[in-house]
């Protein structure tokens, strides 16, 4: 078996976009002008588990451009399914958004303010005021909910490092990263008719 090429690996090759993105003429996905288009700012929990008690949107209903601000309380119930069986690694359940008053994390979504542009979003989102009956987080693996999955493990790793044919063992450093997206987080819509 041949070695994979690595002519890429050092060499000063251009980038199609390169000179778009270093003479900042590049767009990103949140800078695509769609007529028509609003803007959503998410609300997300300030506690790390417990229920969410009280929603005060009505400031942020009342601010100019904001359009509605979606929650557990008005958002459609949607037909979400749980993981079948233990086949589908690793277990427990899927983070049903803004379908109940449960709050498994901090930051969590537990509303959205929907306005016209994206700076009274970001205003109306401020202004909505969530109240919780917290319950203590656990970090504690050992403490892990009834039913949920706390061993991941499959084959036998021990039998197979003392019978593979070649076995290493070796010692990796690198070098620390740190990502700094050059695009922010964005997602565009764009309806046409049901589409």
């Amino acid at each position: 078996m041949s070695p994979q090429p690595q002519a890429a690996v050092g060499a000063p090759l251009s980038r199609v976009d390169g000179r778009l993105k270093v003479t900042g003429q590049a767009k990103y996905a949140a800078e695509h002008d769609i007529k028509g288009a609003v803007h959503a700012v998410i609300v997300d929990a300030s506690i790390g588990r417990g229920r969410i008690t009280s929603i005060d949107a009505g400031d942020a209903e009342k601010h100019p451009g904001v359009l509605r601000v979606i929650s557990h309380r008005n958002a459609p119930k949607l037909p979400y399914r749980d993981n079948a069986g233990s086949n589908n690694p690793p277990g427990g359940r899927r983070l049903r958004v803004f379908q109940d008053d449960r709050v498994l994390f901090h930051g969590q979504p537990v509303a959205v303010v929907v306005a016209t542009t994206l700076e009274a979003a970001q205003h109306g989102a401020s202004l909505v005021k969530v109240r919780y009956d917290t319950e203590q987080s656990s970090t504690d693996l050992a403490e892990a909910e009834p039913g949920e999955p706390t061993n991941y493990a499959r084959g036998d790793a021990e039998a197979g490092l003392r019978d593979a044919a070649v076995r290493l063992d070796l010692t990796y450093q690198l070098a620390r990263n740190h990502h700094n997206p050059m695009e922010p987080h964005a997602t565009l819509a764009r309806w046409d008719g049901n589409k």
